[in-house]
């Protein structure tokens, strides 16, 4: 039941209506949050590489943290695809003619 609720509220998501802004705004709005997650997801790993490099002991506490942020990589690749999919509503240029 829970899967076919998920995918009911992905369907409306993706329906494009008029009075919401349609499809334009919905990938701004995703594109917009997507760049904020891996903001955190990229820093975390770059936080991590840095610590692995130099071998310091004072980021000990927050090195969970950081893997746990960074191990959300491979989720952020597959959340890219909408993206992909809303570039010619995203690009002015990209647009077919």
């Amino acid at each position: 039941m829970a899967r076919a609720g998920g995918g009911r509220a992905g369907a409306d998501c993706l329906h494009h209506r008029r009075g919401a802004g349609g499809a334009p705004a919905f990938f701004r709005a995703y594109l917009y949050s997507y760049i904020f997650w891996f903001g955190i997801s990229g820093g975390a790993l770059i936080w991590q590489m840095i610590h692995n490099r130099t071998g310091g002991r004072l980021c000990m506490m927050t090195r969970q943290v950081s893997e746990s942020a960074s191990l959300t990589m491979p989720l952020m690749v597959i959340l890219m695809i909408p993206i992909f999919c809303g570039i010619p509503h995203l690009l002015i240029w990209a647009q077919p003619h």
